[in-house]
């Protein structure tokens, strides 16, 4: 499941990066929705722990956690304007999306409430068609609120070189839940295999009861990572080692000036 969802991911990211090619690569000036701006004194507003979180969850919802900015190697410049555009888009988009957190929360325990009934018994005729039914109606609540951040992501896009947008549509569909192998464009054989060699390793670690059996464990793990990676995906892995740390700066900073913490938080 978690395959197919991340292929869905995918598809959105693709979808709007096309039809933002054919309307808004180049014209930057052209907005449909607001930006955060700077206060008076030049600086943002001070947010609270909540808001700042629920900004960079909306971030994570379109797979732009931190290591994923980092990832597509922003630029100051770049770093703050993803962070403007999402704050902005949230501010004015808070309202809904509570709304629909509270109606997914609803059919969440609706099913989970069905689920629990065929469960524990009896049996009751008719149940089985309508769990399938409210994991149907789950699943279209969640997709309805993924496609609610699509004029988000095309606000990102416009930010982003073509090779960052490329970046970000990989990470979408990504292995894993670590970088820098979650930015591989792995085929399926490659993700398969390495996901048996990681479990082969904690297994052999885990079980390793001195430091020489450790050491044999991370280097059988080091050579299957070898044979599974290609050229291209330790090009990749490379690349990221060398700008990872720039890039961290670069978006921890436009976080400190985006999102900055009110007295109390700080």
């Amino acid at each position: 499941m978690r395959r197919i969802h991340n292929n869905w991911k995918m598809i959105v990211v693709v979808f709007v990066f096309a039809a933002a090619s054919g309307s808004a690569w180049w014209h930057f000036d052209i907005s449909s929705t607001t930006t955060a701006e700077p206060a008076g004194d030049g600086e943002y507003d001070a947010v609270g722990t909540v808001q700042r979180e629920a900004i960079l969850g909306v971030l994570g919802e379109i797979d732009l956690d931190r290591d994923a900015l980092v990832a597509l190697n922003l630029n100051a410049a770049q770093a703050e304007d993803v962070l403007a555009d999402t704050r902005a888009w949230y501010e004015d988009n808070a309202a809904n999306l509570a709304a629909w957190n509270v109606e997914i929360a609803t059919r969440t325990a609706a099913v989970r409430a069905l689920e629990k009934s065929i469960r524990m018994g009896p049996h009751r005729e008719g149940r089985d068609a309508q769990l399938q039914s409210a994991r149907r109606t789950l699943v279209a609540g969640r997709q309805t609120r993924q496609r609610s951040l699509n004029p988000l992501r095309m606000e990102v896009a416009v930010t982003l070189s073509q090779s960052q947008r490329d970046t970000w549509a990989i990470i979408a569909d990504g292995y894993g839940s670590r970088m820098p192998i979650r930015m591989l464009a792995l085929t399926g054989e490659q993700r398969h295999d390495y996901g048996k060699a990681r479990r082969m390793f904690r297994l052999q670690y885990s079980g390793a009861e001195n430091e020489e059996q450790h050491d044999e464990a991370v280097a059988t793990w080091e050579a299957a990572q070898g044979s599974i990676l290609t050229d291209s995906n330790r090009q990749v892995i490379a690349a990221w080692q060398e700008y990872a740390s720039d890039s961290g700066q670069a978006v921890a900073g436009a976080m400190d000036t985006v999102l900055p913490p009110t007295d109390a938080d700080a």
